[in-house]
């Protein structure tokens, strides 16, 4: 509400382009922000009005691409991601950016890559069996904290079956430099991004890491939120309760 109140009549006002570029940085962060809580084509649309002013300045740095190519992404317009990710291209820092295959924004989607560097996404069902998801960053030191310790205990090797995806926050789509050393380092523990939130209600706001989640049959039984003291004994717990 406060950024409608604000935000969108500064972006909406004809004056917009005579704003300093101090003055569009500002509003483009508000943008981005304002669509990472709610993923609206309304918030992407003010990102795209205002980096397009930018980028007529020659000011349209990198952190503008990606946070553009990462909104298309989460908004399942791989077309506009990929658009933005050629756009970025003479930029070293493009090569983190993956050229995105279509996106199905009604179900739980995460994206892959193949041997190749290749994306690929795919469906994720949660609706029948029994699935446990991880959520874990590779530059979040509890979740590497978290998976050395559930490579040293075989007790835990649950976790690394083929039922558990291990996944993390649709803004590291963008990431993908960072996730392939980790996927490297655990090949057991590869991360795969989702692509979007809403359709992870079950999850956290925010995708704290490292989290756990336990489903069966669609309906989220148990979780673990944070690597503490509690780790071990709750998660032993928790995989027993599951399994049984």
């Amino acid at each position: 509400a406060l950024y409608k109140r604000t935000v969108r009549p500064a972006i909406d006002s004809s004056s917009l382009a005579t704003s300093s570029s101090a003055e569009l940085l500002s509003l483009f962060d508000a943008a981005d922000i304002a669509f990472d809580y709610g993923e609206g084509s309304d918030a992407l649309a003010d990102m795209t009005k205002t980096a397009k002013i930018l980028e007529q300045r020659g000011e349209a740095h990198t952190r503008i691409w990606r946070s553009m190519y990462v909104a298309y992404a989460r908004s399942g317009d791989a077309e506009g991601a990929n658009l933005v990710r050629r756009k970025f291209g003479l930029h070293a820092d493009s090569q983190a950016l993956v050229e995105l295959p279509p996106i199905d924004r009604s179900t739980k989607t995460v994206v892959r890559t193949d041997a190749n560097g290749r994306a690929l996404v795919s469906p994720v069902n949660l609706a029948s069996g029994r699935r446990i998801v991880v959520i874990a960053h590779p530059l979040c030191g509890f979740s590497q904290r978290a998976v050395q310790f559930l490579e040293a205990h075989s007790e835990f090797s649950r976790l690394f079956e083929s039922d558990v995806l291990w996944t993390v926050h649709p803004s590291s789509v963008a990431e993908f430099a960072v996730i392939s050393e980790w996927n490297d380092l655990h090949p057991r523990a590869q991360i795969a991004p989702a692509t979007n939130t809403r359709q992870w209600q079950e999850i956290e706001t925010g995708w704290p890491t490292p989290s756990i989640y336990f489903f069966e049959n669609g309906h989220l039984r148990n979780k673990i939120v944070g690597f503490n003291e509690r780790f071990e004994p709750d998660l032993r717990a928790a995989i027993s309760q599951f399994d049984h």
